[in-house]
């Protein structure tokens, strides 16, 4: 192309056309940008002050165990990253969860002295008093760490299901229709 001026370029349109778009080429592709977004992590992980891990097992296919955390550095700065999603290609007893969820923590360095909050399902397996990994997780940083606690919720969305189960629409509706009737009534009337 040419431009007003008369020199020669090629616009950001055409060079795009000129990527290799076969499978081997976007699979590369992508795992060097998960590459570089672990390293960017791992990096950042050192500064965190607080963390916080939610985990949760697709019960689908194979089991994924998803393993997110939330977190905030010393100035604030907030993140919030999927960090693995690892195939569970056995079973999924606490043991097999704890171990992987722990694996993860080492590779990204993070110091269990600074967990916060660790959100889970309903499965036993995460929450049982005794053997699930939160207990398991909970017994590890008291001995490592005795001065350390974390909170431990239920997933929100899970117990949303659970709310939206027993409540019935006509005591929500009945609640939304009052509600509106009120504003209504007390309008500024023009």
């Amino acid at each position: 192309m040419t431009s007003e001026n008369g020199s020669n370029f090629v616009t950001r349109e055409n060079r795009l056309g000129d990527i290799s778009l076969s499978r081997n080429a976007i699979a590369e592709r992508i795992g060097e940008m998960a590459g570089d977004l672990k390293h960017q992590l791992k990096a950042t992980s050192s500064r965190f002050e607080h963390f916080s891990i939610a985990e949760t097992v697709d019960i689908t296919g194979i089991a994924q165990l998803a393993v997110f955390i939330g977190a905030c550095d010393n100035e604030f700065n907030i993140y919030e990253e999927l960090i693995e999603l690892i195939p569970m290609h056995d079973t999924t007893t606490s043991q097999d969860v704890f171990d992987k969820v722990e694996q993860v923590l080492q590779d990204y360095g993070l110091d269990l002295s600074k967990l916060a909050c660790l959100a889970t399902e309903g499965a036993a397996n995460m929450v049982g008093r005794r053997n699930g990994v939160a207990a398991m997780l909970r017994t590890k940083i008291e001995n490592s760490h005795p001065d350390s606690s974390f909170a431990h919720f239920h997933c929100i969305a899970h117990q949303q299901n659970l709310c939206s189960k027993i409540l019935k629409w006509d005591h929500v509706l009945s609640l939304v229709t009052t509600t509106v009737n009120y504003i209504r009534g007390r309008a500024l009337k023009r």
